[in-house]
């Protein structure tokens, strides 16, 4: 059983290799991929078709708990190019009804959804792989979460009746006999 990224999300991961501060092997791991599949997905993204979201989210990215001015900050810095806060804040919300940010106080970080999986046998952490383009709504009208988790923070089974409805966002071939897959999430600056 096997998961394949999408299209879509591949040319998201191009984008985070100009958004973002964060090196061509930190993403590769992120995103469970080798630093070559990287480098080949970067040169075939086109740097003109990058848009506000896809720098406020680089930004979120490299700087969690940030405020409107360090983001526009930061993509000032990237993009050389000022940006009003009121568009930045715009996009900040935008990014939290797709449950990929959330604000706490004056600031705002962003929630990384990962696969987590486990060895059945001792049930020891294996390994992680950051989903991209996660789809807030199509999961909570799967998985149905409790009224009291909006954002999908809790713990979700991955099994192999539910495991396609992952496809898309990471490329991974599933072993149900040896492993179990969770879809969790980290916030902030938890989630580097």
């Amino acid at each position: 059983m096997e998961i394949t990224l999408s299209q879509e999300g591949i040319e998201e991961i191009g984008k985070l290799t100009f958004t973002t501060m964060l090196t061509n092997e930190k993403l590769a791991c992120k995103f469970g991929l080798k630093k070559k599949q990287l480098a080949e997905i970067r040169k075939r993204c086109e740097i003109q078709n990058l848009t506000l979201r896809d720098f406020v989210w680089g930004a979120l990215i490299t700087q969690p708990d940030s405020s409107v001015i360090d983001i526009s900050n930061y993509i000032d810095y990237k993009n050389h190019d000022h940006v009003e806060n009121a568009e930045i804040e715009r996009t900040l919300f935008q990014l939290n009804q797709d449950g990929l940010a959330y604000i706490k106080g004056n600031n705002w970080n962003f929630i990384d959804r990962l696969l987590e999986f486990y060895d059945n046998s001792t049930e020891r952490f294996v390994g992680e792989i950051s989903l991209i383009n996660f789809n807030l709504s199509k999961m909570k009208k799967y998985f149905k979460p409790k009224s009291t988790d909006p954002l999908m923070y809790d713990v979700f089974d991955i099994n192999s009746s539910n495991y396609k409805i992952i496809d898309g966002m990471a490329s991974l071939k599933f072993d149900f006999e040896k492993y179990s897959y969770h879809l969790t999430c980290r916030q902030g600056e938890n989630a580097i």
